[in-house]
């Protein structure tokens, strides 16, 4: 089974984060056996990357994800033979560690950069064992990846014996159409590997050969991380492309009417998430949990749209005024659809615009133009929100 990044990073930061050479994004901030712990002291760093990369989802250790995991429970209920990544997994006991990074931006001369660099290692009992795992090639990572369809290319020499496979990332990818390199190769019983994806082959090529040379530095001499080798809440609060004032709720918060949560990112209109019109910033939180930041003239062209009329315009929405010492903001209680005669039940959906110097704040947005409302957490209440409302402070202001 693996384990997320998004559902690690939470059990070490609440729990007062991980312990010092551990990485932040295993589970209870570290890999959960003497072998995964060995697999994680020979994958890539933070530092390792230019200037403008962040941790990327798929940061685990554990099993590489399989066909039925991708494709859902039907293969699981038709009792399918194993894969050859399986079976190998199974008959070998070989475990598994990645980390993925991404590209937020791109910083001022840093030149040709992937958008995405991952980078694993497997753990095996032997070196025939890593032998016969590399000869398995795309096979043995490829679900982890979600990515089929790879060529043979020629490989740079790294490690014992090396491959390289090419591919174009598939349309259910954010980089439909990149250009991805899968390097692998072995290193007495480990196999180690970096998955580089660019606009361009030349360049996930090269940055694939580049970052292999120094993951086979790791392998060679590993060594645990050191601090701060997996932090990356700095390189999305000082990203350059942000434009408008930054409010959120420092890198913990702990409010009523809500559970702890934890800072998780800071998107631009130019960054992963889905596009709301205007909107210009969204600060992340654990549990799901969004500030969706506009200017105020943005926000003035949002609310003459559909999505941006949502709610908070329909007759039978209710209101809370919270003045705050700079602004204000007005919390709303609304139901699942606009209702010709006002419910005596209490609200079922809760969310708030919140109006400060320079931009106005949502939270609780609907991702489209749906009855169903995303962004609030755990604090979708009047008390909770409330609470987040009055906890939000600027970014370095």
């Amino acid at each position: 089974m693996t384990v997320f990044a998004l559902l690690t990073v939470a059990i070490a930061v609440l729990a007062g984060g991980a312990a010092a050479g551990e990485p932040e994004f295993f589970e209870n901030g570290a890999p959960g056996t003497p072998a995964e712990e060995l697999a994680s002291q020979k994958l890539l760093r933070l530092p390792d990357m230019p200037a403008g990369f962040v941790l990327g989802e798929e940061s685990f250790c554990g099993e590489p994800r399989d066909k039925s995991e991708n494709y859902g429970v039907l293969e699981q209920e038709e009792h399918l033979p194993p894969t050859p990544q399986e079976a190998f997994i199974k008959t070998t006991g070989s475990v598994f560690c990645i980390v993925q990074f991404e590209r937020l931006y791109r910083a001022a001369g840093t030149g040709a950069t992937p958008l995405l660099l991952a980078s694993f290692a497997f753990t095996t009992p032997s070196a025939a064992a890593a032998a016969r795992g590399l000869a398995l090639g795309p096979e043995l990572i490829e679900e982890t990846f979600f990515t089929e369809d790879f060529n043979v290319g020629v490989a740079p020499a790294v490690g014992e014996e090396a491959h390289q496979f090419d591919t174009v990332l598939p349309g259910s990818w954010r980089f439909e159409g990149k250009a991805g390199v899968l390097l692998m190769w072995r290193q007495g019983a480990t196999i180690a590997g970096v998955f580089a994806v660019a606009s361009t082959a030349g360049v996930s090529a090269r940055a694939a050969s580049t970052y292999a040379a120094r993951q086979q530095s790791y392998v060679l001499s590993p060594r645990p991380y050191s601090p701060g080798e997996s932090e990356d809440r700095l390189t999305f609060l000082e990203n350059p492309n942000i434009d408008v004032p930054l409010y959120w709720l420092g890198p913990n918060f702990h409010g009523k009417g809500g559970n702890p949560t934890f800072f998780e990112g800071a998107f631009t209109r130019e960054g992963w998430l889905p596009a709301i019109p205007f909107r210009q910033l969204s600060v992340l939180y654990f549990n799901y949990l969004k500030l969706d930041t506009w200017t105020r003239s943005g926000w003035a062209k949002f609310t003459k749209t559909a999505m941006g009329r949502l709610w908070w315009t329909w007759g039978c929405t209710r209101t809370r005024t919270v003045k705050l010492p700079h602004g204000h903001a007005v919390i709303y209680g609304s139901y699942g659809q606009d209702e010709s005669a006002c419910p005596s039940r209490k609200p079922e959906h809760f969310s708030a615009h919140v109006f400060l110097p320079g931009v106005v704040i949502a939270i609780g947005e609907p991702q489209a133009n749906s009855r169903f409302g995303e962004g609030a957490g755990t604090f979708e209440s009047w008390q909770g929100l409330e609470s987040v409302i009055r906890g939000l402070r600027r970014y370095r202001g």
